[in-house]
C-alpha cells in the first residue's frame, strides 16, 4: 500500500479557502516567515508596518474568513494579541460581527495583565487580571443592551 503524497493530505484544506483567502494566506505566512528570520531593526520595522492593505482587500473577498482568522500564529497557539491582530488588520477584514466579537473577547481576556490594572505592581506583569477582563466583557454587554435599547425604543 502506498502513502499518500503531502498534496492529497493538504487537499481538504486547499479546499476549505477560495482564491481570495488564498492570496491572504500565503502573504500572511510570508509575512511570519520574514519576521522569524530578519534581524532585529528590519523585524521592528516590519512589525510596526504589519501587512501590505492591498491583502487585506483579498481576506476581506475571501468566504472563508473563519479559517483566516483561525491560520493566525496568535489564535493558534489560543492567546490572541492585539498586537498581532492589528498587524494582520482583523478589524478591517473580518465581516462576521459574532466571529469579530469571539476574536475581541479573547484579546480582552488575554491581554488584561495584572500589571495593567495596577501599574506600580511590576513583580506581577504575568499574572493576569482577571476583574480587569470582567470589566471589559461588562462593557461589551452593556454596549450591546444600550444598542438593543435604542432600536426598540427608536429614539
Amino acid at each position: 500500500m502506498t502513502q499518500p503524497s503531502s498534496a492529497q493530505t493538504n487537499a481538504p484544506v486547499a479546499e476549505a479557502i477560495d482564491d481570495c483567502g488564498l492570496r491572504f494566506l500565503l502573504a500572511s505566512r510570508h509575512h511570519v516567515y520574514l519576521l522569524n528570520t530578519l534581524p532585529l531593526r528590519q523585524r521592528a520595522q516590519m512589525q510596526q508596518l504589519g501587512l501590505s492593505a492591498a491583502y487585506y482587500v483579498w481576506a476581506f473577498h475571501s468566504e472563508a474568513q473563519d479559517e483566516l482568522l483561525s491560520s493566525l500564529p496568535s489564535m493558534q497557539k489560543g492567546a490572541p494579541t492585539w498586537a498581532e491582530m492589528r498587524q494582520f488588520g482583523v478589524g478591517w477584514w473580518l465581516r462576521n460581527i459574532n466571529s469579530l466579537q469571539r476574536c475581541a473577547e479573547k484579546v480582552f481576556d488575554f491581554s488584561v495583565t495584572f500589571s495593567d490594572w495596577f501599574p506600580l505592581c511590576s513583580g506581577m506583569q504575568s499574572t493576569r487580571c482577571t476583574v480587569n477582563s470582567s470589566l471589559a466583557n461588562i462593557g461589551i454587554v452593556t454596549k450591546r443592551c444600550c444598542t438593543c435599547r435604542f432600536i426598540t425604543t427608536k429614539h
